[in-house]
């Protein structure tokens, strides 16, 4: 059920940024169906996302690398010298920077 309901938010992040017209700035992100979490995760590599967790905390960095179960969000903002592993299963949405 939280599978659903994160792959549900993140379709909806998705859908957002690719009608808003400012997806060309940040890259072109195709989504198809099957994709999960962490494969759309991959697709954004490199790039500043922000993350929302499934508890409600926001987190905003670069895309390091994109494991099977986690990710590394490097850079973070607001905390120089930090970076955070984070269990995809704890993700209910991300969001593209047009930076």
């Amino acid at each position: 059920m939280l599978i659903n309901k994160t792959l549900s938010a993140t379709a909806c992040v998705l859908l957002m940024l690719l009608t808003s017209g400012n997806y060309a700035t940040a890259g072109k992100l195709e989504f198809k169906e099957p994709d999960k979490l962490g494969s759309l995760l991959k697709m954004v590599q490199g790039k500043v996302v922000e993350i929302q967790l499934t508890t409600g905390e926001k987190l905003a960095g670069t895309v390091q690398q994109v494991g099977s179960h986690s990710l590394l969000l490097a850079r973070l903002k607001g905390r120089d010298f930090y970076d955070a592993y984070i269990n995809i299963d704890n993700i209910a949405a991300f969001i593209i920077s047009n930076q």
